[in-house]
């Protein structure tokens, strides 16, 4: 299925590329409003959207949360 998806939606990666997503990616699904990445995470890994919209955000140091892009 993995597979399917990924060639499919990203026929311009190197087959390289998408060989190593198909053998170490990981398909998820996730509900609005869970965080992907928290800020100051060590990052192993990265989202790659198939679909749908990730809202990036970092909050301030007087607490207020700034909107970076979608």
């Amino acid at each position: 299925m993995l597979e399917e998806i990924i060639k499919k939606n990203f026929p311009f990666f190197e087959a390289e590329l998408r060989e190593a997503i198909i053998s170490d990616g990981l398909l998820k699904e996730v509900d609005g409003g869970d965080a992907l990445i928290e800020e100051d995470q060590f990052i192993r890994s990265f989202p790659i959207l198939i679909s749908g919209l990730i809202r990036v955000t970092r909050m301030e140091e007087n607490g207020n949360e700034l909107l970076l892009y979608y």
